[in-house]
């Protein structure tokens, strides 16, 4: 048995009142913890529109990429949802898109930039049998 430390980290956020910190996704990481990470990363999958079903691929992608020799940061907005994507497959939920570039420095205002994504919505729109967006919205 491990000989208990008084100055164990839980112990010590315990006394400064912390009840919940922020999960810190690596290979040692739960499936438990990726879903705890999703939420407190994106909100509720219910709000968001991302599935938990999703989590276990998550976890087994994280493993896939530590046998390959892939290093890949899964502790960001942008990382999480790159690897929600990759194992869904599918096109990821507005709300964890507009999540995820709230981190990006990158301009989007570019008019070139601009003209690209409203074609490209529009594009999926068609392709899911949406109704089109009008065009020069977002």
């Amino acid at each position: 048995a491990v000989p208990h430390c008084r100055y164990a980290l839980s112990v010590l956020l315990e006394k400064l009142g912390v009840d919940q910190r922020e999960v810190r996704i690596n290979e040692l990481s739960t499936v438990k913890e990726i879903k705890t990470a999703m939420e407190q990363t994106f909100g509720p999958p219910e709000l968001t529109g991302w599935n938990p079903i999703y989590c276990d691929k998550m976890w087994q992608a994280i493993h896939n990429h530590l046998l390959s020799g892939l290093s890949r940061d899964y502790n960001s907005p942008l990382g999480l949802g790159h690897l929600y994507g990759l194992v869904s497959k599918m096109r990821l939920p507005s709300p964890m898109t507009r999540i995820m570039l709230k981190q990006s420095d990158i301009p989007d205002l570019h008019p070139t930039v601009v003209e690209f994504v409203t074609r490209w919505n529009r594009l999926c729109a068609r392709y899911e049998g949406e109704e089109l967006p009008i065009p020069g919205t977002l």
